[in-house]
């Protein structure tokens, strides 16, 4: 955010960015704001001041004093006919066309607001997704007052047209669109289950494996490990030793081992997932299987994603895994190809609770 400090302000001073009343933050004369251009107005009762538009830097503080807001101009007898002849209208293209004839006009704040609203009118009677698309491109910045209701009404839209594809890269594209939101769990839910159809439909184990790596929590992950069961026989049990002649002597007890292959399947079943998630760039399945990702890693791994038109992730293990309890260590050399190729050696730590039946899940990247 940027910061705006406006020495001399009295009370009862009203500022209006881009006509948006602003509410105070922090101290008196305190304001933040999104980076960028913006016009500056300052209201007092009736009373109507106006400062030059300025620019903001982001995690910056622009200080102005309330001597910089002058009296708007007085309109010319030309102007003042020209609002006149518009101004009860809804003829939106009057005025685009007075504010291209007056951009400093005093009535400006009024007829970009009137431009809004009709705007506004207009993608809501057209009812469309291109409607909506049109007003949240032209009210991105600043913020248009209808922005948040043009984009839930892009969101439901979108979902309304792929909510009962058999597409998965729709869904994903969607998701894509809409990181959160109400209809963002609807599209996960959806993707789990064209996934799942869709290992069904090859029928081997390592789809099936892929499925449950992509998706260790996923909605049918007790049928993935039932299926699965039946298409990766048990090992075989070796023989029982024969008892021999003569009793032999007692031996010290030793600890045994635990039986940890049951463990170590379920590991690479996840670094099969690990792999399926860049191969199909699915940032949702990537997030399943690494649940403590942060914020910066999602997001520059949106933006990875979205850029590379293909992502082919191959690994070879060097290392382990290393189980010990309910923590598990696997290092490994991954090559990321895209436009390039990038070789790398990597950690991978992952965890599980104590649970019965519980599934592993990545814990750190290194």
């Amino acid at each position: 955010m940027a910061r705006l400090v406006l020495q001399g302000v009295r009370p009862g001073d009203q500022l209006f960015v881009d006509d948006v009343r602003l509410p105070a933050s922090g101290p008196p004369g305190t304001w933040e704001l999104t980076p960028g251009s913006h016009r500056l107005r300052l209201l007092s009762g009736h009373q109507e001041l106006l400062a030059d538009p300025r620019q903001f830097k982001a995690n910056a503080t622009l200080v102005l004093n309330r001597t910089d807001f002058k009296q708007p101009a007085p309109a010319t007898s030309e102007e003042q006919t020209a609002w006149n002849r518009i101004n009860n209208t809804a003829d939106a293209a009057g005025f685009e066309d007075f504010l291209r004839r007056y951009p400093n006009s005093s009535f400006r704040g009024q007829a970009e607001a009137k431009l809004e609203e009709l705007s506004w009118a207009k993608a809501s009677s057209s009812g469309s997704l291109q409607g909506f698309q049109e007003y949240a491109a032209k009210y991105a910045s600043p913020a248009g007052p209808h922005l948040p209701a043009a984009l839930a009404e892009i969101a439901r839209l979108q979902w309304e047209a792929i909510q009962n594809t058999t597409d998965p890269i729709q869904v994903k594209r969607f998701l894509d669109q809409n990181p959160g939101g109400q209809y963002h769990d609807r599209a996960t839910a959806l993707l789990d289950d064209l996934s799942w159809r869709e290992a069904i439909r090859k029928g081997d184990a390592g789809s099936i494996k892929g499925y449950l790596g992509s998706y260790p929590s996923g909605r049918h992950r007790e049928e993935a490990t039932a299926q699965l069961a039946k298409l990766v026989p048990a090992p075989a049990k070796a023989p029982a030793p024969q008892a021999p002649e003569a009793v032999a002597p007692p031996q010290p007890a030793t600890a045994k081992t635990p039986d940890t292959s049951d463990d170590l399947n379920a590991i690479r079943s996840v670094l099969d997932g690990y792999k399926s998630a860049y191969d199909n760039k699915n940032l949702a399945g990537l997030q399943e299987l690494w649940p403590e990702m942060s914020p910066k890693q999602v997001s520059g791994l949106r933006t990875a994603f979205h850029d590379a038109g293909k992502v082919t992730l191959t690994y070879v293990i060097t290392r382990g895994p290393e189980v010990a309890g309910n923590v598990a260590v696997v290092t490994f050399e991954q090559q990321i190809t895209t436009t390039a190729s990038a070789k790398s050696k990597v950690t991978m730590t992952l965890q599980k609770d104590g649970a019965p039946g519980s599934s592993w899940h990545i814990t750190s990247i290194r």
